[in-house]
């Protein structure tokens, strides 16, 4: 672990309200480590981080949240497993469900409210399909992969840092995606840092089928961001609309892809609580 990672992810994990406590849940496939905050007994949501991203992203939005929720931040990179990792989407769907099974959410294995970021969107809503009765509602903030792909134009200002990572790409990439935008300088730290770290692989997502989609009963909350450079925006939300009915859109205006979640926790906050 570089000096520069392991202070800056300390750093925002101070960030988290005083009540924040660690938890590492047994599963089929080793442990995971979850980030806790607010009252027990309070409404459960769960957030999950997009692809490469760590729990940690989450301190404003958890610290906006942990007066009236129970939230759960999924650690999903270092911590995501001490044995094997999942390697398929079912894999990963059966990961899902012993989480939310090991972070024992209240009585009688109550449901929550998932929130996820790009692949973390992917992740819940291929776990919600599988695990319809476990959760409340899905809230997907710019998700990758589950109406639609990659615009041609991000993959190719992605190419550099995927055919050779380094951090030094990832900036270029991050500072062309959000137009700029002064991202948290931790939250950077923490993201560019970690490249080249030992860590278990992504599952490949594979896109849902439409008639899956068509059958999903959990209510949807899609949130796109409209200055998103990931993908196009109206795209995805034609494709969502055609394909699930319990389905509620919110537009970002000012969000991009890579400003979410770290740098509108307000209006992730609020639209979690409608």
């Amino acid at each position: 672990m570089s000096d520069d990672f392991a202070r800056a992810y300390t750093a925002l994990l101070d960030r988290w309200p005083s009540d924040r406590a660690d938890l590492d849940v047994p599963h089929r496939f080793g442990t995971t480590r979850v980030y806790l905050t607010g009252p027990p007994s309070a409404p459960p949501v769960v957030l999950l981080a997009g692809g490469g991203a760590t729990a940690v992203v989450w301190w404003a939005v958890a610290g906006r949240l942990s007066a009236s929720h129970r939230v759960c931040a999924v650690e999903m990179t270092e911590d995501f497993t001490t044995t094997r990792p999942a390697r398929t989407p079912d894999d990963l769907a059966a990961w899902f469900g012993d989480v939310l099974d090991g972070i024992h959410l209240g009585p009688d294995g109550a449901q929550a409210t998932v929130v996820g970021h790009s692949y973390g969107g992917w992740v819940a809503l291929n776990g919600a399909l599988a695990h319809p009765k476990r959760v409340a509602r899905l809230v997907l903030l710019d998700p990758t992969t589950c109406f639609g792909g990659f615009s041609a134009a991000y993959l190719m200002h992605a190419m550099p840092f995927l055919l050779r990572p380094n951090a030094r790409r990832l900036d270029r990439l991050l500072d062309w995606e959000t137009g700029g935008m002064g991202l948290d300088p931790l939250w950077r730290t923490v993201t560019t840092q970690r490249v080249g770290r030992l860590s278990p692989k992504l599952v490949l997502p594979k896109r849902p089928k439409p008639a899956d989609l068509r059958h999903l009963t959990v209510p949807v909350t899609l949130v796109l961001a409209k200055r998103s450079r990931a993908h196009r925006p109206e795209r995805i939300r034609a494709m969502a609309e055609s394909c699930l009915s319990r389905l509620d859109i919110v537009e970002l205006p000012h969000a991009t892809h890579h400003s979410l979640p770290s740098e509108h926790p307000d209006e992730i906050a609020a639209i979690v609580d409608r």
